[in-house]
């Protein structure tokens, strides 16, 4: 979808604020912010956003900087640091089963100890996606299968005993889990065969 830069400027802000308000849902709101193009012509960088509407993958290149680093400056993203963080993210949006059955094989073969504190307090899944052993992806299909979100929230010493790592991986869960689309049924089963030993 073609747009140009002050449109840009929008979708780019839209993504942006997804990915670091507590409030704004880029889905609730169909991706619209209210900002004036007067606000967009005074912008030191708004050159950028100009290279930035002829990228045909521009929505999927916001989307894959944004989810890894929310903060992301546009210059950063029409930039060789945006195409590989582009290419790192289609490379898993192509592989996504693949990738989902190999990393559940690194979760413990006890299925509910990967959700519940270990020794260091963190979770044992948690741990694995701070030592990026386990995708974001794989992080957001086990919410959608699972709502394991929902139990941590409930215990407060797991939420309290790892509080800054916490609160920044759940947001991430949480905002980008609407863009993972997934065959739920396919998923379940992934899981199903490699639990079912346990």
């Amino acid at each position: 979808m073609k747009m140009n830069p002050y449109e840009a400027y929008k979708h780019y802000l839209a993504l942006k604020t997804h990915f670091t308000s507590d409030t704004y849902d880029y889905f609730k709101y169909h991706g619209e912010v209210s900002v004036k193009p007067e606000t967009f012509e005074k912008r030191n960088d708004k050159y950028m956003f100009h290279k930035l509407s002829k990228r045909n993958n521009m929505h999927d290149l916001i989307l894959a900087c944004m989810s890894e680093t929310p903060k992301l400056w546009v210059g950063d993203i029409v930039a060789d640091k945006g195409d590989k963080i582009y290419k790192e993210w289609l490379s898993r949006q192509d592989s996504m089963s693949y990738n989902f059955k190999n990393e559940i094989l690194k979760m413990d073969d006890d299925f509910s100890k990967n959700f519940e504190p270990s020794d260091n307090n963190i979770p044992f899944l948690l741990w694995l996606f701070i030592r990026k052993e386990v995708s974001l992806e794989t992080m957001c299909i086990l919410e959608k299968l699972l709502s394991y979100i929902e139990i941590w929230e409930s215990k407060p010493d797991i939420v309290e005993s790892i509080d800054l790592v916490y609160d920044i991986t759940v947001k991430k869960i949480k905002k980008y889990s609407p863009f993972v689309k997934i065959d739920s049924q396919k998923f379940k089963n992934l899981l199903r065969d490699r639990f079912k030993k346990s």
